[in-house]
């Protein structure tokens, strides 16, 4: 009679290890299926510098008094003058009847030029820049460029248009100016100040 017990240890070893090898599938399984932790190595990337654009100001128009400005002297000497008349810097008084254009600025603040304004007229223009008691020198200011009695040979007064502009500068005579978009040069009459 065979042994009922040896039978079934073999069968049951052969379960055993059929559970050992599930046991261990599962766990091969599951550790497959377990995520895998990466370690992550950050390099820092370089933020770029702003690059700040520079603020450049504009010269802050300061209007003067016509009592502060300085006169118009006639020189003692002709060289070095405008037709008997020292180069004078101008200041600004300020938009008024008949002058109601823009001044130009040079980097100190100071009227070099002006963009007329539609009714604006060389009497108008002269009193704002406080040469209102001598408004030839506005012509003798822009004798090169526009015309005007001494570039028409005391022909014909300046005559304004709007968008014209109007030296302010005895040291620009002859690079500054226009006249209704033409820009002339006419030979003045008068010995000019060095030119920029």
């Amino acid at each position: 009679m065979m042994n009922r017990t040896a039978k079934t240890v073999p069968a049951a070893a052969a379960l055993a290890l059929t559970v050992l090898i599930l046991a261990g599938c599962a766990t091969g399984q599951a550790a497959a299926e377990a995520p895998t932790v990466a370690t992550r190595t950050t390099t820092p990337v370089a933020m770029p510098t702003p690059t700040v654009e520079p603020v450049v100001e504009e010269p802050l128009q300061t209007y003067i008094t016509c009592d502060a400005a300085p006169e118009l002297i006639p020189a003692d000497h002709v060289e070095g003058t405008m037709n008997g008349l020292e180069p004078t810097l101008l200041g600004d008084s300020g938009p008024r009847a008949q002058a109601q254009g823009e001044s130009v600025l040079n980097e100190n603040g100071e009227p070099v030029a002006y963009v007329a304004a539609e009714g604006d007229t060389i009497n108008g223009i002269a009193q704002r820049f406080c040469v209102g008691a001598n408004p030839t020198y506005l012509e003798v200011l822009n004798s090169i460029r526009r015309t005007g009695l001494y570039s028409s040979a005391g022909q014909q007064r300046a005559v304004v248009y709007a968008g014209d502009t109007i030296n302010l500068n005895p040291y620009t005579i002859a690079s500054v100016g226009d006249e209704a978009g033409v820009v002339h040069d006419f030979s003045p009459s008068f010995t000019i100040p060095p030119q920029r």
